[in-house]
């Protein structure tokens, strides 16, 4: 399916290292968290999807490219991803750009948009450390010290100047989702 997401972006002329490095980030956090929060196997791909896809609508215009995102992604014929998967990566999309909130969704229950909400926030922070679209951020190694916060020191070339920046700004809604703070360090 990772592969449809792909040929789709690229028909698009989607910037697909973006697109790449963005769905290695988030595939990684989502591991190294999952401690936390618990999520079923199964969201990871759409996570990985919302990774891949989350600037297409950015091919129509950059004003509104998140809800460009939306419609686009709902619009795709995903063989073997239902309805609520489909609704879920699109969301993810919706709500990736800096400074965008999950908002209460009457159309979603409480577990929907609890778990809507732990993707989003997972995929805000791998957005943000390639914020720059150079690929700068390598590997990197999470620490959770319980109940406190969550380090994560990253290997990488380069300056994370933009990209520390970005991931402060968008670790406030990882720390409302999840109940810690995460410090990007080293």
């Amino acid at each position: 399916m990772t592969a449809s997401a792909f040929h789709a972006a690229e028909r698009v002329q989607l910037d697909t290292e973006h697109s790449r490095q963005v769905r290695r980030l988030a595939s990684k956090l989502f591991d190294r968290l999952n401690s936390l929060f618990r999520m079923d196997p199964s969201h990871k791909l759409c996570l990985e999807l919302a990774a891949i896809l989350h600037d297409i609508g950015k091919t129509i215009s950059q004003e509104g490219h998140a809800a460009n995102s939306y419609h686009m992604i709902k619009a795709m014929d995903w063989l073997g991803l239902s309805e609520k998967d489909k609704e879920l990566v699109a969301s993810m999309a919706l709500y990736h750009p800096r400074s965008a909130q999950v908002p209460l969704r009457p159309d979603m229950s409480e577990q929907e948009q609890l778990v809507l909400s732990k993707l989003t926030s997972i995929l805000k922070l791998a957005d943000a450390l390639d914020i720059a679209h150079q690929q700068k951020v390598k590997d990197f190694t999470i620490h959770i010290k319980k109940g406190t916060y969550i380090t994560m020191i990253p290997t990488y070339e380069g300056s994370l100047e933009l990209e520390r920046w970005a991931f402060q700004h968008e670790s406030s809604f990882f720390e409302q989702v999840s109940g810690y703070p995460v410090l990007l360090k080293g």
